[in-house]
């Protein structure tokens, strides 16, 4: 009588070194592939159905910047294929963003780079100090999210927070492996303000206009080609940027009848610009960082690098950390309950309810409680 047998039990049998090298083999690959894989909150190829168009242009009014701005940059994106519908937001303080809403069967490589051509095509119809100030922008979720939120308590006694912030937390912090930038906010550097007395410029003359240009045509750096003497090559550059706020001062405006000194109708100071917004953690000035990964890395290693360099840094200063978010730790917390709740999956699911029990809270399974009016979960 003639059996038959399946494949794999007699290669199994008669080939066992092969089988023994094939299993190996796997395990083998199944551990590279384990220690390799990347620990992230969203998968990848997940994609935001819409782009965001921007213009860095503050000083306008929301009413001019509608009819100056938006109408002519909307009339040119409205050709852009997908386009479901629109959103935009105007303030004096920051200028235009305009949300662009795509479908959900819309390429999105193919929008972006259709929307950057009619932006460009729309800078003719704008005015020409707007034209530099426009962009595009797409979420990414990998580099565009910040893997940490930290509040810093900075110490008293600080003159200068944007230049301590950037020397002892932004500069080490970017320095670690993975981390592709470290964003400030609530600290502003100090800049060069100049503030116009309209009073005077009115009783010596001056315009407007006359201001903007005295400024623009007095601090410039232009390359003015080379020069070769003795086989030797020298860039020429023509440099005329301010050294002292005494230089600034001292512009000379043109006006119709003479020239004005910028300090008799206007104050020059070095400080920071007035905020109408602060940050506080426990009743102390404070500010804000924003801590982004590069490209590829694993979210939880540079999350643990990113606080271990927290620790050093307020060990050896007077600085206090409050982690507000961070991605890895929920990531991390998340791949170690995935066991549990697949183990427990049959177990019912239980609630906190505040249903005026004893103590305020009542512990309800699933399905039950309908006649509670004040769940919460």
């Amino acid at each position: 009588m003639k059996t038959h047998s399946s494949f794999l039990p007699r290669i199994s049998v008669t080939r066992p070194v092969m089988v023994t090298v094939t299993l190996v083999a796997l395990l083998v690959v199944g551990l590279v592939s384990y220690v390799r894989l990347q620990s992230q909150a969203f998968p990848s190829g997940w994609e935001n159905r819409w782009l965001w168009v921007g213009v860095d242009f503050p000083g306008l009014a929301p009413q001019e910047i509608d009819r100056q701005i938006r109408r002519p940059v909307e009339e040119h994106i409205r050709t852009v294929k997908g386009v479901r519908g629109f959103e935009s937001f105007a303030s004096s303080q920051w200028g235009l963003w305009m949300g662009v809403w795509l479908r959900e069967d819309a390429n999105m490589q193919l929008a972006y780079n259709q929307l950057v051509d009619r932006l460009d095509r729309a800078k003719i119809d704008l005015s020409e100090e707007v034209r530099d100030h426009t962009f595009v922008w797409k979420w990414n979720p990998d580099t565009d999210m910040e893997v940490m939120w930290v509040g810093v308590a900075l110490p008293d006694g600080i003159e200068d927070p944007y230049y301590f912030s950037d020397l002892h937390i932004k500069r080490p912090l970017e320095r670690l492996e993975g981390v592709a930038q470290v964003q400030l906010w609530g600290v502003n550097r100090n800049e060069v303000l100049v503030e116009i007395d309209v009073e005077k410029m009115v009783t010596r003359g001056v315009q407007p206009f006359q201001l903007v240009m005295g400024l623009r045509s007095d601090n410039f750096s232009l390359t003015g080609g080379y020069v070769q003497e003795g086989g030797k090559k020298f860039f020429v550059r023509s440099m005329a940027k301010y050294h002292s706020l005494s230089e600034i001062e001292n512009i000379l405006i043109p006006t119709q009848d003479s020239e004005v000194r910028l300090k008799d109708v206007a104050r020059v100071a070095y400080d920071v610009p007035d905020r109408q917004w602060y940050q506080r953690i426990d009743g102390k000035p404070a500010i804000n960082l924003g801590v982004f990964r590069e490209p590829g890395e694993n979210l939880v290693d540079v999350c643990n690098r990113v606080q271990a360099a927290l620790d050093q840094i307020e060990s050896r200063t007077d600085i206090e950390f409050d982690a507000f978010f961070n991605q890895g730790k929920v990531v991390g917390e998340s791949i170690h309950l995935s066991p549990h709740v697949i183990l427990d999956r049959d177990t019912p699911a239980r609630y906190d309810l505040d249903c005026g029990g004893d103590d305020g809270h009542h512990a309800l399974s699933a399905g039950e409680g309908e006649d509670c009016q004040r769940g919460r979960i």
